[in-house]
């Protein structure tokens, strides 16, 4: 996910990351908190149509995480959560300055 095109031109993406790393931490992601992200998702009118369709396929089985990549995940958190950010969007937006420095 963090490897994909879609984050990296447009970091703005990180601030769902927090989130897809609780609802993906145990590996699974029930009907219910699927329908709560799809629903999040297409509410976001800052999105366009591919990125939309990338957050909502990354919630799908067939597209779980490696473990390898949730590590990856955690460690990105875990260094802006070190920084003192504590929510979830505190985390997110944190994460979208990080890596939107630099970037015009």
């Amino acid at each position: 996910m963090l490897q994909s095109t879609y984050f990296k031109k447009n970091p703005k993406l990180y601030i769902f990351l927090p989130l897809y790393y609780t609802l993906w931490s145990d590996l699974t992601i029930s009907p219910n908190e699927m329908a709560v992200m799809e629903d999040l998702i297409q509410k976001q009118d800052w999105l366009n149509d591919e990125e939309r369709k990338f957050l909502t396929d990354s919630l799908h089985s067939n597209e779980a995480p490696t473990s390898k990549q949730l590590k990856s995940w955690k460690k990105a958190i875990k260094q802006v959560k070190d920084k003192g950010h504590q929510s979830l969007t505190t985390l997110g937006l944190a994460l979208v300055k990080e890596q939107a420095n630099g970037q015009s």
